[in-house]
């Protein structure tokens, strides 16, 4: 039996232009259906945005929280910028604010601030519900978690870094420390590249050179760590440069006989 081969079929130019159509439609389809869809999708997330539930007011404290720590907490330049928008005069507290300075607000102004921190919070989390996560709100909570916990990192961060603002008291008791040790420095402590001397010795020392200062117990004197840590940051910019050894020996420095016990 024999079998035919089949015969190849030419198309016409009518067949191509349905073709052609064909496919032009199917794209038009799939592309109308995915403007529905998105379309279907932006109207869900309106209608969550306009609605705030329990996870939805979870969400705005903990990101309020973590805007309140990244912004820097009790140093945040929101403080004195609310505080000239609140108050006409300036006061006490809004000065050592802009002088980088901590110093305790009044009531009513906390509960202002934070009533600005809670609205952040619950803008941001608004932003993050339509433009971010197209509406799911379990993953703007676990967003804000994450969030919150980044921020307080940070804030560990910068309390162990010694970022945190003092207040004018402790800046200017400070400065005073400073001060004070450079003169007894300038006494007492002379550059020898073959000499060194112990950190404790120029504690001793310094407590003999300021008789005020006999003891650590004395109220508003500092303390035997607060000495180390005036001779550390003196010695690196006016001293040897040298660190301590393990053993607390600074080399290149010495202290004079006469103020030595």
């Amino acid at each position: 039996m024999v079998v035919a081969a089949p015969i190849p079929m030419e198309l016409t130019a009518g067949d191509q232009s349905v073709d052609y159509a064909l496919n032009v439609n199917r794209r038009t389809s799939r592309r109308l259906a995915g403007q529905v869809e998105k379309k279907k999708s932006n109207e869900k997330a309106m209608e969550k945005v306009g609605k705030l539930g329990l996870k939805d007011v979870g969400a705005s404290l903990f990101f309020g929280g973590a805007l309140y720590f990244i912004s820097g907490s009790r140093n945040s330049p929101l403080i004195p910028f609310l505080g000239e928008f609140l108050y006409e005069e300036e006061e006490q507290w809004m000065i050592d604010r802009k002088d980088k300075l901590y110093s305790p607000v009044p009531f009513d102004f906390l509960v202002a601030y934070v009533c600005l921190i809670a609205a952040l919070g619950v803008v941001i989390e608004r932003l993050v519900l339509f433009f971010g996560t197209a509406g799911d709100v379990n993953l703007v909570l676990q967003l804000s978690i994450v969030a919150l916990i980044n921020g307080g990192f940070l804030e560990l961060s910068r309390i162990d870094s010694g970022e945190k603002g003092v207040t004018r008291d402790e800046a200017e008791l400070s400065s005073l420390w400073e001060s004070e040790f450079a003169d007894f420095a300038e006494l007492k402590i002379v550059r020898k590249d073959s000499g060194s001397c112990h950190r404790n010795d120029v504690v001793k020392a310094y407590r003999r050179f300021y008789s005020k200062y006999r003891t650590s117990e004395v109220e508003g004197g500092p303390s035997d760590i607060d000495i180390e840590q005036l001779f550390v940051q003196w010695n690196k910019f006016k001293g040897s440069g040298v660190l301590a050894s393990q053993a607390g020996f600074v080399k290149g420095i010495v202290l004079l006989e006469d103020a030595q016990f």
